[in-house]
């Protein structure tokens, strides 16, 4: 009874010598990890305010708001510091013209993620239309098309021109293929999501 005793006290403080080894261990890597998490956690948090107001699903006017004038503020100082349309007749119209312009593409551009933020979060999709995603997908592909081909193709240009009025000029600006192209892609990661 004896050898049990002392085979069981040996035992008892192997346990507790491994226990305490692990204890230290991981209070080793919690150290560790709190020295790094302080960055990591504000990177976060900025994101995370950033994003609110094209994350929240909960509908909340006082992140929708934020999210609406940061829209606006955006496609300002895009519309104020980007080039303008020449053929515009006044500098005004110039820059008014190109402000409308890049808050819509702003905000259309930016519509795309919240759906693509809530599905990874969620990991899955239920309730997203595969139809709507797919349709999607093939008519901003045929829009990027359109756009790419009316602002780069010189070719296309031509024939534009031949069909249209003397001195009119192309109807598609940088934003419009930027917009087509951006909305392609995320179309497609939406779509993907759904097939995943």
């Amino acid at each position: 009874t004896q050898n049990t005793s002392s085979a069981a006290s040996c035992s008892t403080a192997s346990i507790a010598r491994s226990t305490t080894s692990r204890n230290n261990n991981n209070n080793n890597n919690n150290n560790e990890h709190k020295s790094t998490s302080p960055l990591l956690s504000n990177l976060k948090k900025a994101c995370t305010n950033l994003f609110a107001p094209f994350t929240d699903s909960t509908g909340s006017p006082t992140t929708i708001l934020p999210g609406l004038f940061l829209i606006i503020c955006i496609g300002t100082v895009l519309g104020v510091s980007l080039p303008k349309e020449s053929s515009l007749p006044t500098p005004w119209y110039r820059t008014f013209s190109s402000i409308i312009g890049y808050v819509y593409f702003t905000a259309w551009s930016i519509s795309f993620y919240p759906q693509i933020f809530m599905n990874y979060r969620r990991k899955r999709t239920v309730g997203l239309s595969v139809d709507f995603s797919a349709m999607n997908v093939l008519g901003f592909a045929c829009y990027a098309v359109y756009n790419a081909s009316l602002f780069w193709s010189p070719y296309i240009q031509n024939l534009y021109r031949q069909n249209h009025a003397a001195g009119e000029s192309i109807p598609v600006r940088s934003n419009d293929v930027a917009f087509a192209l951006h909305a392609f892609v995320l179309s497609s990661i939406t779509l993907g999501q759904i097939w995943y």
